[in-house]
């Protein structure tokens, strides 16, 4: 890894938004089971009601937020230096 790898790998920032993770899914359930729902719809209630801004309108998925942060270390991303990096499917509306 050369130097520029380094510095941007230490000076980037992912801002990561709703992630599915297995403390998710068990949140989820709980919600779900105590307002009558399926997950599913557990989960688009949440967008539409808590997130509406948000462009994907669901969860991000773990390998979706990993494979940024593996872009930020790359190669391919060596021009990429003391960026603030969004990876949260389009619900931050500013930094």
């Amino acid at each position: 890894m050369c130097r520029a790898h380094i510095t941007c790998l230490f000076s980037c920032s992912a801002l990561v938004g709703p992630t599915w993770t297995a403390g998710v899914a068990k949140f989820m359930e709980r919600v779900a089971s105590e307002a009558g729902q399926t997950v599913d719809e557990a989960v688009e209630s949440y967008f539409t009601k808590r997130e509406p801004t948000s462009l994907l309108a669901r969860f991000l998925k773990v390998e979706e937020v990993a494979a940024t942060i593996l872009f930020l270390g790359s190669k391919l991303g060596a021009g990429v230096n003391g960026a603030a990096q969004k990876c949260e499917g389009g619900i931050i509306r500013s930094i």
